[in-house]
């Protein structure tokens, strides 16, 4: 146990001056996380913590406590992107195909990964440095040489006369600092600066801000500065960075401020640290790590004592699909836990202590760790061993972890030509659906919109079928029948008003055919769909017109009528707005809301109180919409959902409302900044929908934020459709 009055840390160096009252003495040596394969650290003094017998017995405890999870898996939650979805890529970066990226594949192999549970701490939290902020300040960053020994302090070793990145300024907004309160004495602080152009980082570690406004540093030695090669993130692999002694990306993988709240999804593989002790050192052409990583630590042929040959540094592990989610304690470890079985974790450090680590967000845009405590009620990094007996959701959340640790199994087949364990070109046969395209390839600024049929809703006989020649792998085929058809939602139209459509097709007949086009339920008219050689084969139809509403609750059908000489394969439906266009009440950009018309029900949408339900009649747009409240009752309702401000820019956050019994209906954003508490929203009432918005400038120091749509407790029920925020 802990001496009375000393402190836990979470960070590189733990155990710094932490005195053990029984069975635990200090043992000196020079663990720390590489910078190269090749360059040793000079000068660090780490501390890691041996055992004389008493962790042997907390390890037994540990895994007599351990409640496992039924193998007959009830959760069956799969993640498809809905159509016309897309992405930030400076909050969910690189490519759809990026290891970060690609699910589990349907033929991936599982190994046992081995990996008890902690014995050490519960769990913990590594925090990566993400200045993403590409207009700030741009300041030079300073080598310093304290790097991991603990005896010293990086704000106190600053040489002035180096320099990290060959001098190239950085941009870094003045209002953030990383001291005081980094975790631990010496923290990892892996990092990834956004540059002015909006999609290379670079990277470097460990990151320090001495203060706001104050000198920028990161490690380095007589041999020089500790950076990285920069990366795109667009077009960049993901895979290079300054995270630990692989060298792995800084940003791929980390658990973003936005993420992990109530009711949401992590769409993304992850990054887990865990004690060198489960860890293999295979003395081959690869010591120690494996793809993608390139390098181990460099004490790596004596730290790693693992006897599990496939687990490297590097390493894919993930829960298997029978692993029952429904069955863990908390709504937070099932979110990890759904990651770990569709996604995976990749292995890019070691703890240097007998624990596991995620790692999570810090930086202008706030820090995960503050999210967390607001969201579910208690530190993510301050965790019990999972033999504690309260009844706390942090005792619970540390069983749920270890349950998901100890049956954690390896995809052996996991390569750059089999991401995931399958062909890295099937993007079809796997746990989850691809990654949608970065917005700019899709909505806003009269830029065009795909909408994978696939991904749209069928009906009338028609159905998805594989081609492999199709943009995402499959087609919508079928389409004989009269009234047959498919139906893609959340179509942008921009400020509303004229939009040219394009559906991308194919026709394996020898002679033309035809279908029939619908905007929001009206018919536009007949395509027509040359012949294209084969099934396999695909063009784009002529373009045309429609008229859409302003914003993202559109929805564009092709079907077969009667007077139409089907039938044709479609791929998708691409829509452009009319120029200088941009959804709703914006003045360009992308809706941020996800979900926003409630067409996949609650997706994205946490409960954050009262009564509430999806209608299915009375929609502004599409067939859905949210009902708060109960008609006839004097009951509040409410849901939201996790967004990302940033600081000083200004927003329009809306939504459409129409009500009965004279409820009063808000929209708004509400969360926490460094001057304390914010709410920015607007009202609405009305028999017909109305629209409220408002508009407002995000405040600094953002720790979160939340979009939200709200009933006050009075009688009668508010109708919510169309929700929507915009940057201006």
């Amino acid at each position: 146990m802990v001496a009375s009055g000393t402190r836990r840390y979470s960070g590189r160096t733990r155990f710094i001056s932490v005195l053990f009252t029984t069975g635990l003495a200090p043992v000196p040596n020079q663990r720390g996380a590489d910078v190269s394969s090749v360059r040793e650290r000079k000068g660090t003094s780490m501390k890691r913590w041996h055992t004389t017998g008493l962790v042997t017995l907390m390890a037994i405890a540990v895994a007599a406590c351990n409640t496992t999870p039924s193998a007959n898996v009830s959760d069956t939650t799969r993640v498809r992107a809905l159509a016309g979805e897309t992405r930030d890529p400076l909050q969910w970066p690189f490519p759809a195909n990026s290891i970060w990226n690609m699910p589990i594949h349907n033929n991936a192999s599982y190994a046992n990964a081995n990996i008890g549970a902690p014995g050490q701490w519960g769990f913990a939290s590594d925090e990566d440095v993400l200045i993403l902020t590409p207009n700030a300040p741009l300041k030079t960053v300073y080598v310093n040489t304290a790097g991991w020994d603990a005896s010293k302090t990086r704000c106190g070793t600053i040489d002035y006369s180096k320099q990290v990145f060959g001098g190239t300024k950085v941009p870094v907004p003045d209002n953030f600092s990383t001291d005081p309160g980094y975790s631990g004495t010496t923290p990892n602080q892996s990092a990834a600066i956004l540059m002015p152009d909006g999609v290379t980082v670079k990277q470097t570690q460990p990151l320090h801000v001495c203060g706001n406004g104050g000198t920028v540093t990161s490690g380095g030695d007589a041999n020089g500065a500790w950076e990285y090669p920069d990366d795109n993130l667009k077009t960049g692999d993901g895979i290079g960075g300054a995270h630990g002694g692989p060298r792995m990306s800084s940003i791929g993988g980390t658990i973003r401020v936005g993420e992990l709240r109530p009711g949401s999804t992590l769409r993304h593989a992850l990054k887990l640290q865990i004690d060198g002790k489960y860890l293999k050192y295979n003395d081959d052409g690869t010591r120690g790590y494996r793809w993608p990583a390139t390098a181990a630590d460099s004490n790596a042929s004596w730290y790693y004592t693992g006897t599990n040959a496939q687990m490297e540094i590097g390493a894919l592990v993930a829960v298997g699909t029978g692993f029952n989610v429904d069955g863990l304690r908390t709504e937070a470890a099932k979110i990890i836990a759904r990651a770990f079985r569709d996604y995976g974790a990749y292995i890019v450090d070691t703890t240097g202590w007998d624990t596991a680590q995620l790692t999570y967000e810090w930086g202008p845009n706030g820090r995960f760790k503050d999210q967390f405590k607001s969201d579910w009620g208690f530190d993510i990094d301050s965790s019990p061993l999972a033999s504690c007996t309260d009844t706390g959701d942090q005792c619970k959340f540390s069983k749920d972890m270890a349950d998901i640790l100890t049956q954690l199994q390896v995809i052996t087949n996991n390569a750059a030509a089999t991401i995931g364990g399958g062909s890295t070109t099937d993007t079809t046969n796997r746990r989850a659906g691809q990654a949608p395209p970065f917005a700019g390839s899709g909505s806003g600024s009269g830029s065009a919109g795909r909408y994978e049929a696939e991904s749209g809703t069928v009906s009338g006989g028609a159905g998805v079928q594989n081609a492999s020649n199709a943009s995402g792998g499959q087609v919508v085929g079928g389409l004989n029948n009269t009234g047959s058809g498919v139906t893609v939602s959340n179509v942008d139209g921009g400020a509303g008003g004229t939009a040219s459509v394009v559906v991308r097709f194919a026709n394996g007949y020898s002679s033309a055919r035809s279908l029939s086009l619908y905007a929001n339920g009206s018919r536009v008219g007949q395509v027509s769909f040359p012949a294209t050689g084969s099934w396999n084969s695909f063009a784009d139809s002529a373009t045309v017109s429609v008229t859409l509403n302003a914003g993202t609750g559109n929805t564009i059908k092709v079907q077969r009528d009667s007077g139409d000489a089907a039938a044709a394969d479609i791929d998708y439906v691409q829509v452009t707005p009319a120029s200088g266009s941009s959804g709703g009440t914006s003045s360009g950009g992308t809706n941020l809301v996800s979900n926003p018309g409630f067409e996949s029900d609650f997706a994205s949408w946490g409960n954050s109180g009262g009564t509430n339900s999806i209608a299915t009649s009375g929609a502004r747009t599409g067939s859905k919409a949210l009902l708060l409240g109960s008609s006839g009752s004097n009951v509040q309702g409410e849901r939201q959902q996790g967004v990302n401000l940033q600081a000083g820019a200004t927003y329009v956050v809306g939504a459409y409302f129409k009500n009965d019994g004279g409820a009063w209906c808000s929209v708004g954003v509400k969360g926490s900044a460094s001057g304390g508490w914010f709410d920015f929203h607007g009202e609405s009432g009305g028999v017909s929908y109305t629209q409220a918005t408002k508009t407002f400038t995000a405040p600094s120091g953002i720790s979160f934020a939340n979009v939200y749509v709200w009933k006050t407790a009075s009688t009668g029920t508010c109708t919510v459709d169309d929700v929507s925020l915009f940057k201006q």
